[in-house]
């Protein structure tokens, strides 16, 4: 399957949660005025869905220590990412790591930036009586829309592009919990050679 495909099905995919969950939640009436950017909470825990490998993790937010850990529910795979250093490192629990210079194309920012636009087309898609409202993001590094909670600004979905790579990530979060387990952090990083 062309990759050009396989893209067209992941948003297809995605488009098609997002409206089912949007019937299903109902109608209410929309805001007059814009919402602005927001800062997502310093931390939390959630289920996320990788939308097009079909992968569901637990992510560990810890913006207050700079830091994300992203672990697959289906394997002993972890992304953990070091945000103030700018180092993801991808691995396996029993040892064998790699480490990347490059943050990616992940929600790796605590602040929505400033210069996002509010896409009142794009929260529709989810439903406003669902609370959400979702900001268009257009920046050398990455390009989309993300999608947050109205009340706290967790993230509630995100469709990202790395305009230089081409590369796409679609996300759904959910069972977002107000707390970390810090332990998850606790990963052996030392044997992780520069890729």
């Amino acid at each position: 399957m062309s990759r050009g495909i396989a893209h067209a099905m992941n948003l297809a995919l995605l488009l098609t949660v997002l409206l089912v969950v949007s019937v299903a939640a109902g109608e209410s009436d929309a805001s007059s005025s814009s919402p602005q950017p927001c800062c997502f909470p310093n931390q939390f825990t959630s289920k996320s869905l990788n939308v097009q490998y079909r992968r569901w993790a637990t992510v560990t937010y810890d913006y207050t220590n700079q830091r994300k850990m992203v672990q697959f529910v289906d394997s002993d795979e972890f992304y953990h990412f070091d945000l103030s250093a700018h180092v993801t490192s991808y691995g396996h629990t029993n040892g064998q790591c790699k480490n990347y210079t490059t943050i990616g194309y992940t929600l790796t920012d605590r602040c929505i930036p400033d210069d996002a636009q509010f896409d009142q087309d794009a929260g529709s898609l989810i439903g406003p009586s669902l609370g959400v409202n979702s900001f268009r993001l257009n920046s050398e590094s990455q390009t989309g829309i993300v999608t947050v909670s109205q009340d706290n600004c967790y993230p509630i979905a995100y469709s990202l592009t790395d305009p230089t790579a081409g590369e796409n990530l679609y996300v759904l979060i959910t069972e977002i919990k107000e707390e970390i387990d810090p332990s998850v952090f606790d990963v052996d990083l030392s044997k992780c050679v520069c890729s």
